[in-house]
């Protein structure tokens, strides 16, 4: 091999590093400092992102699987949260109730889940924007309805 080539893979290698350095997150912690808001182990979470913490406590939260049931009764739960993240994924299971799973929303009325009694199913889906979606299974006496709410992932 040519010295050249042998000081171009070298050079090569070591802006490779560089990059890997310079992108790679840093997490700094003075023992003993105190830090406000809420801390993680990627660090210390802002006063927004607590906010939405304590708002969100007690209620039923997925990451990116929305697992509920339907019955006669109704979903369980109906009114349930997930956040922006890649993808969302909604799976129903169905007790003795037919259910074609509709969302009101124009941008979400393409998911459709079609779950006969007894059943199950479930569709993925990219990336809702922050809000409320009414979802409801067509075709039920009464209609039941239920209520999707997309927040922020906190990072």
């Amino acid at each position: 091999m040519k010295k050249q080539t042998i000081y171009w893979i070298i050079a090569i290698i070591v802006v490779l590093v560089i990059i890997i350095v310079l992108s790679s997150p840093k997490t700094e912690t003075v023992p003993g400092e105190e830090t406000e808001g809420v801390v993680s182990e990627e660090g210390v979470v802002s006063e927004e992102a607590e906010a939405l913490l304590e708002e969100l406590e007690g209620k039923i939260v997925f990451d990116t699987t929305a697992e509920i049931k339907v019955s006669a009764d109704g979903f369980e739960p109906a009114d349930f949260y997930v956040t922006t993240a890649d993808v969302v994924k909604v799976a129903v299971i169905s007790e003795k109730q037919d259910c074609l799973l509709k969302f009101e929303h124009p941008d979400l009325q393409g998911v459709i889940i079609d779950v006969a009694a007894d059943g199950a199913g479930e569709e993925i889906f990219g990336r809702p924007l922050v809000g409320e979606y009414t979802f409801y299974c067509e075709g039920s006496e009464p209609t039941l309805t239920g209520l999707m709410h997309v927040r922020y992932k906190s990072e």
